[in-house]
């Protein structure tokens, strides 16, 4: 069974978007996960457990408050990653290249680059000094897969002005609702604001996948991302009242069995994924 688990807080749209200074998630309603579990590698996957049905409430608007300011920024310059050989990776060779390093993250594991300033990092074992970071385990792997795509089409999408407010193909294959959701209530507001997503400053998905509710078809990720992203006016100036700088963003993402394959159901931005 996996080993401890860390109680979050409960509570608290916008999208996989970032906010003003973090507009990479797309919170759409509360996501039903109570709790995040440490799941080192070498333990033994948990027993199945049938998540509860989604909850329905309002919608909320992400705003730069309502993301956590790392109390050490991590540095801007995101060109210090290093691409490496993706052999042997917790990830599919398919999802990305690995890298070496990334900004603000320092603890050991295996980091991917899905486009240029966003990557996922997937932890080889637990940080005493963070406790967001958590070992998957195996099984885990298709699930954090169908995930770090979902990521990447969106984040492709939302950085590429003029901003176009319809899915593209590749948000269609990625969510199960073909990127609906995301175009309602973040590409279309965002496009007709003339604005799109800048990632200069980058973004680091940092996904653990629950232990408790899941089932064979049903999984929840909490992801507690290091986010610099923001969307920016057509000219690349920021919004009023914007503030820059990486910042931890709480996300939870709904995964479900599709046709046979993992696909990301929604994205939901909720103070839980942070511990």
């Amino acid at each position: 069974m996996r080993t401890s688990a860390h109680l979050l807080c409960a509570t608290l749209l916008t999208a996989l978007a970032a906010c003003s200074g973090s507009d990479a998630a797309t919170p759409e309603e509360t996501a039903p996960p109570p709790s995040r579990a440490s799941t080192p590698l070498d333990s033994d996957p948990a027993e199945t457990s049938t998540p509860p049905a989604p909850t329905e409430p309002p919608t909320t608007t992400e705003t730069s408050e309502q993301s956590t300011r790392i109390e050490t920024p991590a540095p801007t310059d995101v060109e210090t990653s290093t691409t490496v050989a993706n052999g042997g990776g917790f990830l599919p060779e398919e999802v990305g290249p690995r890298v070496d390093s990334v900004p603000g993250v320092n603890s050991a594991g295996e980091i991917t680059q899905l486009l240029d300033g966003v990557w996922i990092f997937v932890a080889t074992e637990p940080d005493p000094a963070d406790a967001n970071v958590v070992p998957p385990l195996p099984e885990d792997a298709e699930i954090l897969a169908a995930y770090a795509e979902a990521q990447g089409a969106y984040h492709e999408q939302a950085s590429q002005p003029p901003l176009d407010p319809q899915p593209s193909e590749r948000m269609q294959a990625a969510f199960a609702d073909e990127g609906q959701r995301l175009a309602e209530n973040v590409l279309v507001p965002e496009s007709e604001a003339g604005r799109h997503l800048d990632l200069s400053d980058g973004i680091v998905l940092r996904p653990v996948v629950v232990a408790d509710p899941r089932s064979d078809t049903e999984a929840f990720i909490f992801d507690c991302q290091l986010d610099g992203t923001v969307f920016v006016n057509e000219d690349g100036s920021p919004p009023e009242g914007t503030t820059p700088g990486v910042r931890e963003f709480p996300q939870i993402a709904s995964v479900i069995v599709q046709d046979g394959e993992w696909i990301v159901d929604r994205l939901t931005q909720d103070e839980r994924a942070c511990v």
